[in-house]
């Protein structure tokens, strides 16, 4: 098959690569008899009816219809491309698939590629800067990050200059235009650029895969805003996005539970402590989009939210949110005056365990 990838590879690729395993990086899975029950990551629903015959290596729910073989699963859960699809199973199953020379030459997203390039580009720079700050480095010392946890999430710093990453992507040669549309750099009106998140602990955000899809910046010299994300993009929601989703995957699942918290810190504090199954959102009110990733990996979730006014208001604008989504929640909210963040830090993960614990189901409230 001249031009695409042949049909001998991906037959040997579907046999090499367990469906269930791929589908249980995005779905809970159980055991009913000859297959494996769940609830469908394509649609909302309170009883699962999405179901993997391991057997016969297909999906299918009865709740939406959608069904098909480990590569129609993962193209859809993931939103990648057939070739690219074909090409992480590939990786997976140990199959080698020929470069393109006639037989094989997958079509690319090239545009979503060279988006996806710039951010990580971005967030290695921005991870080296942060060795050359004294005050970005004692800010994080003082919040009480471990240089491993710093490096483990690619905390960085956006340099004291105008136009840092501006310079570095331009040496790079790296396009100029889609890092503006990224948000990374911002146009001046006498022409060029300058940077976004200079003067800011940086925080990378990544999706479920690993791809850094936009970043969070932290004023650490009282400027105003206090956060700043990324602006809304093709590769990121804020809506649909979720802080440390990435490294928590293992652990919801492993745990079948997952919290929810309201800030980097939190999360960044939470994992620190041991309590990796934890995610924060990124300064949004909590959503349906939010509950939906999380639901392919645990439907028993834990809300931590911040004993102000926010977090009631927060808490009561969720109740809908979870019964429309079908997740079994918890409400934990933290004494007056602390975050997560500070209250794990003065009552150690113990403490912060027998809080969740003692705290009240979402139908009791």
């Amino acid at each position: 098959m001249s031009g695409s990838i042949p049909e001998e590879l991906i037959d040997e690729i579907k046999e090499r690569v367990n469906i269930t395993d791929v589908v249980s990086e995005y779905v809970s899975l159980k055991k009913v008899g000859a297959n494996h029950k769940g609830l469908c990551p394509f649609h909302s629903e309170k009883t699962p009816s999405f179901t993997v015959n391991e057997g016969k290596q297909i999906f299918y729910c009865f709740g939406c219809g959608a069904g098909g073989n480990v590569i129609t699963f993962l193209m859809k859960a993931s939103g990648m491309t057939f070739p690219d699809t074909v090409t992480e199973l590939a990786k997976r199953a140990g199959v080698t698939i020929p470069e393109a020379s006639g037989r094989f030459a997958p079509q690319k997203n090239d545009r979503q590629e060279a988006l996806y390039k710039i951010n990580d580009s971005a967030a290695s720079f921005y991870h080296s800067l942060l060795s050359e700050s004294e005050k970005a480095k004692s800010y994080l010392k003082k919040r009480g990050l471990k240089e491993e946890t710093i490096n483990d999430y690619k905390v960085g710093y956006g340099g004291e200059g105008w136009d840092s990453l501006y310079a570095f992507l331009s040496k790079k040669g790296l396009s100029l235009t889609l890092a503006d549309e990224l948000g990374l750099i911002i146009p001046k009106k006498s022409g060029g650029y300058y940077d976004r998140f200079r003067g800011r602990v940086i925080f990378p955000i990544s999706d479920i895969h690993g791809r850094v899809i936009g970043f969070g910046g932290r004023s650490i010299d009282g400027s105003e805003p206090k956060y700043l994300n990324s602006s809304e993009s093709v590769l990121f929601k804020k809506s649909d996005s979720l802080y440390g989703i990435t490294v928590a995957r293992r652990w919801i699942k492993e745990s079948d539970e997952a919290l929810i918290v309201e800030g980097y810190m939190d999360l960044l504090s939470l994992h620190e402590a041991g309590i990796k199954n934890s995610v924060a959102t990124l300064g949004t009110a909590l959503t349906a989009g939010h509950l939906r990733l999380i639901k392919r990996l645990s439907s028993n979730i834990v809300t931590v939210f911040d004993a102000d006014q926010a977090g009631v208001k927060a808490t009561l604008r969720s109740i809908d949110l979870f019964i429309t989504e079908g997740v079994n929640a918890t409400v934990l909210t933290m004494p007056e005056g602390h975050d997560p963040d500070t209250f794990v830090r003065e009552k150690g993960i113990e403490g912060f365990k027998k809080a969740i614990k003692s705290a009240m189901p979402k139908q009791c409230q």
